[in-house]
């Protein structure tokens, strides 16, 4: 089962917000137990933030940016 099906049952529905007018675009990050990583794409931002380990939080980020294109 993808990291993506594993969250899906238990994962909220995502907040989309508009936080800014710059684009941002970086790799995986850890702090304090969570990863976060984020991207654009069509001018909409896509923000990350998982109590994963990095190997699962790649995993994750590559299985939503196939369902995004």
């Amino acid at each position: 089962m993808s990291a993506l099906a594993e969250l899906d049952h238990t994962a909220p529905e995502p907040i989309i917000l508009q936080i800014a007018q710059d684009t941002i675009d970086f790799d995986i990050q850890s702090h304090q137990g969570y990863s976060l990583c984020g991207w654009n794409k069509a001018g909409l931002n896509y923000l990350i933030i998982l109590e994963l380990n990095p190997a699962d939080m790649e995993k994750f980020e590559d299985q939503l940016r196939d369902r995004t294109e």
